[in-house]
């Protein structure tokens, strides 16, 4: 039935509504505080762009799962040119589009 309306799933909508607010929070769009830092390397890694954070660590699932935790995960391999689009639509489509 999904197929047939050409909806995406549950899933992929949840992971598109969190790395958008994530994209909101990154760039200040919203009042809410960053509590990540950022990770501060002059040559990110292979799979990593240059607005990584760093994950916290943890041993208690509902930490691990949370939020911030899980989102900034899917925020650091996102291609460099995604991360920088300056509209949050062309952020959407891009991911849409990934």
């Amino acid at each position: 039935m999904l197929a047939e309306l050409n909806w995406q799933s549950l899933a992929e909508r949840r992971r598109l509504a969190r790395l958008t607010m994530f994209y909101k929070i990154h760039y200040h769009l919203v009042a809410v505080d960053m509590p990540l830092t950022m990770k501060m390397h002059f040559c990110p890694t292979r799979t990593e762009n240059t607005t990584a954070y760093n994950i916290p660590s943890s041993r208690c699932d509902y930490h691990r799962f949370s939020f911030f935790s899980k989102t900034v995960r899917e925020w650091n391999t996102l291609p460099e040119h995604i991360v920088s689009l300056t509209t949050i639509e062309a952020f959407k489509n891009a991911i849409i589009a990934a």
